[in-house]
């Protein structure tokens, strides 16, 4: 009997609780985001936009150990009243730090491990990907 209340409970809460990935957050202005970015950490962190055929990005890159490297990386779309909403996120990482680059529509993460080795890709988005349902 203990073991059908635990799995009812288990089933009730799976049902009710929120499973977007990204937590619905209150869309932010740019200068909130450098704020985020820059003092919300112990180890600090930056901002970069970009922009594509009208489509704006922030891109908020926190450090969050001090004397390791890490980064905890996020991407930000900006609606039409110029507030930015987050569209894409990456985990934490330990022991490099990411690195967007932009290529018209494709923004490269490369791993930025501090050396002159050549840089090793991440992943790859697309800024006209992070407006879709913006648009709408």
């Amino acid at each position: 009997m203990r073991v059908v209340a635990v799995l009812y409970l288990f089933v009730a809460a799976s049902l009710y609780a929120d499973t977007s990935p990204v937590p619905h957050e209150a869309p932010l202005s740019l200068e909130e985001l450098k704020q985020f970015s820059e003092h919300t950490t112990g180890g600090g962190g930056r901002l970069e936009t970009f922009e594509n055929a009208g489509h704006k990005i922030a891109v908020v890159m926190r450090c969050f150990t001090s004397g390791v490297r890490s980064t905890d990386f996020g991407v930000y779309a900006a609606n039409r009243e110029g507030r930015y909403y987050r569209v894409l996120y990456r985990e934490p990482i330990w022991g490099s730090f990411l690195r967007p680059v932009q290529d018209g529509d494709i923004i490269r993460v490369v791993f930025d491990s501090g050396s002159t080795d050549p840089e090793k890709l991440a992943f790859t988005f697309t800024i006209s990907g992070c407006f879709g349902w913006l648009d709408k």
